[in-house]
């Protein structure tokens, strides 16, 4: 659908949740990833892209040696939505002389986008439906249960 569709509009539970271009709606609206892998230490590389504009820095993971310069480690992290900051990245990783093997922005796919513009609303609507039917089931209890006559009279 991302590929062949100019427009594409989301409707959720009977409301119009997004309506645009697929490219631009998933940009702006979902997390895309950033792959590298480059030989230096793992810590460095680490702190190069913590800094980056758009860089989720609590996603980050690295794979490979925390010390050593000379083994090729892979740093993977989410980003903003509508952040890209791989030229910025490109050009610190060049000036600190650091080899790259790969440099990749992986965008999220529409189906991403879909579940993510609509999931949490899912779980909220289960939540409300939830204290709903634990209030109508208290008030139900309490309406069970018979009164006593104001003032002691029967």
């Amino acid at each position: 659908v991302q590929d062949v569709s100019s427009r594409v509009i989301v409707i959720h539970r009977g409301t119009v949740r997004a309506d645009g271009p697929p490219d631009q709606l998933v940009t702006q609206g979902t997390r895309a990833r950033l792959r590298v892998r480059a030989r230096c230490a793992a810590l460095l590389l680490r702190e190069i892209v913590a800094v980056l504009p758009g860089v989720v820095a609590e996603s980050i993971t690295t794979r490979g040696d925390d010390a050593s310069d000379r083994s090729v480690c892979v740093l993977e992290c989410s980003l903003q939505p509508g952040t890209d900051p791989s030229i910025e990245l490109g050009e610190r990783l060049q000036k600190a002389a650091i080899a790259v093997h790969e440099l990749q922005l992986v965008l999220p796919t529409l189906e991403e986008y879909f579940y993510a513009i609509t999931d949490g609303l899912d779980q909220q609507a289960e939540q409300e439906a939830a204290q709903e039917a634990s209030l109508e089931s208290s008030l139900g209890d309490a309406a069970s249960e018979p009164c006593e006559p104001l003032g002691g009279a029967r």
